[in-house]
């Protein structure tokens, strides 16, 4: 990746998205390849499966224990699927952000569609979305209806898969539900935002089908700091092409500094030292 979505700063979050399709392989290698490019993780369809067994004093072979891909740089932040429903969204947060105690947010909307991640610092909230929407365009109606009640947003990005002339020069209309995301988009604050090097975002498979683009990006256009960008070199075995974005934090939070001593430091030695003839 090209530009300044790659590089580390405190004043910014940068945030990858991708249908990864429950490709447990391709998360890993995304966890692994991506701690020092990306500070957030918005995946769609992510895995959710059996990672390791336990023992157990009912089975032999132990208890599966049944999650998703783990990494020590990233925490996961994810609604569990219940009732046998399909894990949908899920997000990793880099351990740098712990600063801004990253939740997510299901006092605001429980869906499993949805996921909203709050970072709080200094009395401030930054929301930003995680949305997979399915052909019934179930979250898209959802948010319209829930618009009112959902507090401002700095981001929204996901699979909408939803068509429009709006987002996709190849398609030639603009109907009612691409109309309504626009709609709620506007009233959360946010603005759809193309990337910089436009292009499909979904190639299927099937190569007698032409691309399309399903996967979009809502912004705050106050905190815009470059284009979103289609990553076509970690799209990888899949058909969702990721997209890139960045956006700036308040200048209140720029200020925050936090304060720590190393590990294994003169430091550290002195301050134990002290709590000890202090106890």
């Amino acid at each position: 990746m090209e530009g300044d979505l790659a590089q580390p700063n405190g004043s910014t979050v940068r945030v990858f998205c991708q249908n990864v399709a429950k490709n447990a392989l391709h998360v890993d290698a995304l966890l692994s390849e991506l701690r020092n490019k990306f500070d957030v993780l918005f995946l769609q369809e992510p895995p959710w499966q059996a990672i390791r067994r336990v023992p157990s004093t009912t089975n032999r072979q132990g208890d599966e224990i049944v999650g998703t891909p783990k990494h020590p740089d990233w925490l996961t932040v994810v609604r569990p699927p219940t009732n046998n429903e399909a894990l949908r969204v899920l997000a990793y947060v880099h351990n740098r952000l712990t600063w801004l105690c990253p939740s997510l947010r299901r006092d605001l909307i429980d869906h499993r569609d949805i996921l909203i991640l709050s970072l709080f610092s200094e009395g401030r909230t930054i929301n930003i979305m995680n949305i997979y929407s399915d052909d019934q365009h179930t979250v898209i109606n959802l948010l319209a209806e829930c618009a009112p009640t959902l507090p401002a947003c700095i981001l929204m990005t996901g699979d909408f898969n939803c068509h429009s002339c709006e987002w996709d020069p190849l398609v030639l209309h603009h109907r009612m539900m691409a109309i309504s995301l626009l709609d709620t988009a506007a009233r959360l604050g946010l603005e759809l935002t193309l990337p910089i090097n436009p292009g499909p975002t979904f190639l299927s498979h099937d190569v007698e089908l032409r691309g399309s683009v399903i996967d979009l990006v809502f912004i705050k256009a106050s905190e815009l700091l470059v284009q979103p960008r289609r990553l076509l070199e970690w799209q990888g075995p899949l058909d969702h092409i990721p997209l890139a974005s960045k956006f700036s934090l308040p200048s209140e939070l720029e200020d925050f500094k936090r304060v720590s001593i190393a590990k294994g430091s003169d430091a550290e030695t002195q301050f134990v030292e002290q709590l000890i003839r202090g106890i």
